[in-house]
């Protein structure tokens, strides 16, 4: 039996986990509080003006806390957007979903990346962010994941080690994450492109 080529994915730069993080926190105060203040209500020794108090303006608070942190746990699987590498077909695609209806765009086949890297970079507010990013061999470049910063600082060499992982399964060359370092791709005359790493800066 043909042993099948890792496939992988990896999600796209997005504020949509950030969303999900947050409504992920909002569901679990509010079902904490809820049933705190369902405890409170319980009690024999409650008063009676507390318990309407927390019928008429804390409880339909908290309804829509929850509804509203379900709407943003749901958004990140309604608006999902991932890159999807391919190994049995040997294809770098794009796919995204607007709640049920998805679709896809096939950037390429693994032939026609030349690397992959990681990067760090200041936005113009000053974050800082880490992005793992395609380099095509035309010099075209495609992020195709965010790293919180912190994460990547305690982790950088499990992240490291499996976008290495990544660009041997792709048979592309890999430039690591080096600390608040940016790999500059450059494209020369006959088409090559050559790496260099320089100190952190804003992206344009």
């Amino acid at each position: 039996m043909k042993k099948k080529s890792q496939t992988y994915t990896v999600y796209e730069p997005s504020i949509l986990k950030q969303v999900n993080r947050l409504g992920m926190l909002i569901l679990v105060a509010a079902v904490l509080f809820g049933g705190f203040f369902v405890w409170m209500c319980e009690e024999p020794t409650a008063i009676e003006e507390i318990k309407q108090m927390i019928m008429k303006s804390i409880i339909p608070v908290l309804q829509k806390a929850i509804l509203a942190a379900l709407m943003m746990i749901f958004s990140y699987f309604a608006f999902l957007g991932e890159f999807v590498f391919d190994g049995n077909k040997k294809l770098f695609i794009y796919k995204k979903a607007f709640f049920f209806v998805k679709s896809s765009i096939t950037y390429g086949s693994y032939t026609d990346i030349d690397a992959l890297t990681i990067s760090y970079f200041y936005k113009p507010n000053k974050d800082i962010r880490v992005l793992m990013t395609i380099v095509l061999k035309d010099g075209k470049e495609i992020d195709t994941e965010i790293f919180d910063p912190a994460l990547y600082a305690q982790r950088i060499e499990t992240i490291n080690n499996k976008a290495q992982e990544l660009a041997k399964s792709i048979g592309c060359k890999f430039l690591q994450g080096t600390f608040e370092k940016r790999v500059i791709p450059t494209q020369k005359p006959d088409g090559t492109i050559i790496y260099e790493y320089e100190p952190a800066k804003v992206r344009y």
